[in-house]
């Protein structure tokens, strides 16, 4: 089930960029990360896990960076139970450094409560 997306699509066609901002977030019985499809050309530049950084119980956090022919896209992955066997998955991009650091803030601030 889809909880929520946001993209940011402001002056993408204007710049000519291939990619733009975004955040989907969603629950599912999928307790890995959130997957990206991504150009056969494109090579990762960095992969960091933390499993801390976050204060809901059992979030796994996960960032990384990739070069496609397009430019270089950000991502910020999480993964953490909400109630039995269902899982709240977000997945953030971005090809703005400062961007990525907001939506770090912005899933230090998330919890939710079973009821």
């Amino acid at each position: 089930m889809i909880i929520g997306v946001w993209n940011d699509t402001a002056g993408v066609e204007a710049a000519g960029l291939a990619r733009r901002s975004s955040v989907a977030v969603w629950v599912g019985p999928e307790r890995g990360y959130p997957t990206v499809g991504a150009h056969p050309a494109s090579r990762q530049l960095y992969l960091t896990e933390c499993v801390s950084a976050v204060p809901e119980a059992g979030t796994r956090v996960v960032t990384f960076g990739l070069e496609t022919p397009y430019g270089q896209q950000l991502y910020l992955g999480a993964v953490w139970p909400v109630a039995g066997e269902r899982y709240l998955r977000l997945l953030a991009s971005t090809s703005d450094s400062a961007e990525l650091a907001l939506f770090w803030q912005m899933l230090a601030t998330i919890t939710h409560e079973i009821r």
